[in-house]
């Protein structure tokens, strides 16, 4: 497996991957051509028909290939061999390899941005119906996802989620059987998914965006150092920190997709547009009252700051 490229804005990842499937097979019902040197698809009766479910992209240049091998000791057998006097090969274990590369569709789930771990997943069906065909993870040869499939400055890889009717699965996961109304004949079909676990690294976000705008946050209370009566200064300097804020909330729009709910970054930049709001609200009312020993300023001042 390599993960070439995620892409967090159109909620999709490239994916370069060996996949595998393997089933059993009666020796007699594969047709072994005269001077075959490799398993061709044509050979066997049946054929598992495995789709992507949330692929959308897929590259052109493709490799497939077929293996059997024996049930007892796993070793591979020869076309030349499959029917042989001497073959004693009467159930073996078709196995069927696609190399691909791909675009996959992921929702992103980014509440916890910049701190949010992702699962990547790629779903597989079958074009044959759950009565016909179960999809499950070959415990025997185990799926393997390396810790170099991913060379991110960005993220970080951890141990994938194998889901499937007899692996990893719970009420959070992706449904394994589709619903009878998504195909017109009402059947439903088994699915598998391999999740791809990582983590995003946060310093980048941390330490551009969150603690500056703390610190954007802390400087409005420079207002406070200001005469009261100088509403104008004070309002300069207020409005000029808005506009700093509603600067950077347009910046960290563009590394976000278009979502329906408040990230942890967009905490911080709101809480501080929010202090902000308040203040300017307050210095104009303590600037409208006969306060000269600053009471109400001190006041404003001191709820301000333990708000923040």
């Amino acid at each position: 497996w390599n993960i070439n490229e995620i892409d967090v804005i159109n909620q999709r990842f490239c994916v370069r991957a060996n996949v595998y499937a393997s089933w059993d097979e009666d020796a007699h019902n594969i047709s072994i051509q005269k001077d075959s040197i490799r398993y061709e698809k044509s050979m066997f009766a049946w054929d598992p028909q495995l789709r992507f479910t949330n692929c959308f992209e897929r590259s052109d240049d493709y490799e497939s290939w077929y293996r059997v091998i024996s049930k007892n000791d796993s070793s591979s057998i020869n076309p030349s061999d499959l029917h042989s006097s001497q073959s004693q090969h009467k159930a073996v274990r078709v196995m069927y390899c696609q190399r691909i590369q791909a675009w996959f569709h992921e929702g992103f789930e980014l509440q916890n941005f910049p701190f949010d771990l992702q699962h990547l997943h790629i779903g597989i069906t079958s074009a044959w119906d759950h009565e016909s065909v179960a999809l499950s993870f070959d415990k025997q040869k185990p799926t393997r996802v390396s810790s170099a499939a991913l060379t991110s400055q960005t993220w970080e890889m951890s141990d994938p989620r194998l889901l499937s009717y007899n692996s990893d699965w719970d009420a959070d996961s992706p449904p394994l059987l589709s619903q009878s109304t998504d195909s017109a004949s009402g059947a439903r079909y088994c699915r598998a998914y391999l999740a791809m676990t990582i983590s995003r690294r946060p310093n980048f976000i941390l330490w551009n965006v969150m603690v500056i705008m703390a610190m954007v946050g802390f400087l409005s209370f420079a207002t406070f150092a200001l005469d009261p009566a100088d509403l104008g200064d004070r309002q300069a300097c207020v409005l000029t920190l808005v506009l700093t804020t509603v600067a950077f909330k347009y910046v960290t729009t563009s590394m976000m997709p278009e979502i329906s709910y408040v990230t942890m970054m967009d905490v911080v930049i709101y809480s501080s547009m929010l202090l902000q709001a308040c203040m300017m609200i307050c210095i104009c009312i303590v600037a409208n009252i006969d306060d000269p020993d600053r009471f109400y300023d001190y006041c404003s001042f001191v709820v301000l700051g333990a708000g923040w």
